[in-house]
């Protein structure tokens, strides 16, 4: 049971055996974390898999950036257009 998890790259850390008497009353409860250590990672594919998420959070950390940037922009303009928009109306009146 446990061979054929790890092949999967299950963990089975949840599961247990139970131990009981004859007359099928629960004797213990033995995990399975306890008996066999967890399946290992390869580390290749961890490697692969940090890569991957570190990729992921580069590339929308710069569309972030690039969004910030434009909001920013578009906020000054309209900021320069409301102090034209000021200046005239003080000429005005």
């Amino acid at each position: 049971m446990w061979l054929e998890m790890s092949r999967h790259g299950e963990d089975g850390s949840r599961h247990s055996f139970e131990i009981t008497d004859n007359l099928g009353q629960l004797l213990i409860e033995l995990p399975f974390s306890e008996v066999f250590p967890p399946p290992r990672v390869h580390q290749a594919s961890a490697r692969r898999a940090a890569a991957k998420l570190t990729a992921a959070t580069t590339a929308r950390s710069h569309s972030l950036a690039a969004e910030i940037a434009s909001l920013v922009a578009i906020a000054q303009r309209t900021i320069q257009e409301t102090q034209l928009v000021l200046k005239q109306a003080r000429l005005i009146s």
